[in-house]
C-alpha cells in the first residue's frame, strides 16, 4: 500500500474510474505510437533521395535478371550433363543400343519371349502369369530407352551453351547471396524494395496522413482526459 502505483489504484478504484483509466492509457498509446511513426516517417530530404537511389539500383538489378522460381534447381540439373557431354552421350547411346537399337536389344528379345510364352500358354494355362510378367518387364525397357532417347536428344558437346549455363549461374548465385537464399525469396524482396520506393516517393503525403492521425489521437486523448476531470 505504500507504492505510489497501488495506492494509484486505490482511489481510482474508489472514484469508480476503473474503466476510463483503461479508455485513457489506450488512447495515450495509441498517440505515442502515431507519434513514433511520424518520427520514422520525417527524414532529411538528401536521406530521402539516397535511399530511393539505392532501391531503384537493387530493383534494376533484380529486375535485369529476369529470375524465374526453380531456375536455380534446374542449370543445377542441366551443367553436369553438359560438362560431361561426351562420356553422358556415349553412355546413353551404349545403353539404348543394349536396350531398344542394338542387335540383340533387350526390347525385342523380351518382344519374342513373350510370342512365344503367348503361344504356349494355350497349351499351359500356368504360362500366361510368366507372360505378363515378361510383358511388364519389356514396357519397363521400353519406357527406359524412350527416355534415354530424350537424353540422347538433349546432350551435346556445346562449348557457348555451357558457357551461358555456367554466367547465368554466377548470376542468380550472387543475387541470392545479395536478396535471398531461393529464387522465391530474391523476388519477395524485389516486390519489397517496390513498396518501399513507392513509400518514399510519396512520402510527403504519408508525412501528411500520420500528422492527421496525430492530431486525431491528441484530440482523442484530450477529450478523454477532459471526461475523467469533471
Amino acid at each position: 500500500l505504500l507504492k505510489p502505483a497501488v495506492q494509484l489504484d486505490c482511489l481510482d478504484a474508489y472514484a469508480g474510474l476503473g474503466d476510463k483509466r483503461e479508455e485513457l492509457a489506450g488512447l495515450y498509446r495509441r498517440w505515442v505510437e502515431a507519434r513514433s511513426e511520424l518520427d520514422s516517417a520525417r527524414m532529411s530530404d538528401s536521406e530521402r533521395r539516397r535511399l530511393i537511389e539505392y532501391d531503384r539500383f537493387q530493383l534494376v538489378e533484380i529486375d535485369a535478371a529476369k529470375l524465374r522460381v526453380g531456375e536455380e534447381a534446374e542449370l543445377e540439373a542441366d551443367l553436369p550433363l553438359l560438362k560431361n557431354a561426351d562420356r553422358v552421350r556415349n553412355l546413353a547411346d551404349s545403353a539404348y543400343g543394349f536396350l531398344y537399337a542394338g542387335e540383340g536389344a533387350a526390347s525385342e528379345v523380351l518382344r519374342k519371349a513373350v510370342r512365344a510364352l503367348e503361344d504356349l500358354s494355350r497349351f499351359d494355362e500356368s504360362l500366361r502369369a510368366g507372360r505378363d510378367e515378361l510383358e511388364s518387364a519389356r514396357i519397363s525397357v521400353d519406357d527406359v530407352a524412350r527416355r534415354l532417347g530424350d537424353l540422347r536428344g538433349r546432350v551435346g558437346a556445346d562449348p557457348a551453351r555451357l558457357d551461358a549455363m555456367i554466367r547465368r549461374q554466377d548470376e542468380i548465385a550472387r543475387l541470392l547471396r545479395k536478396y535471398g537464399a531461393t529464387a522465391a525469396e530474391v523476388l519477395a524482396k524485389r516486390d519489397e524494395l517496390a513498396r518501399e520506393l513507392e513509400r518514399l516517393e510519396n512520402s510527403q503525403k504519408r508525412i501528411e496522413d500520420l500528422e492527421a492521425s496525430l492530431e486525431e489521437a491528441r484530440r482523442r486523448l484530450h477529450a478523454a482526459c477532459g471526461r475523467v476531470h469533471k
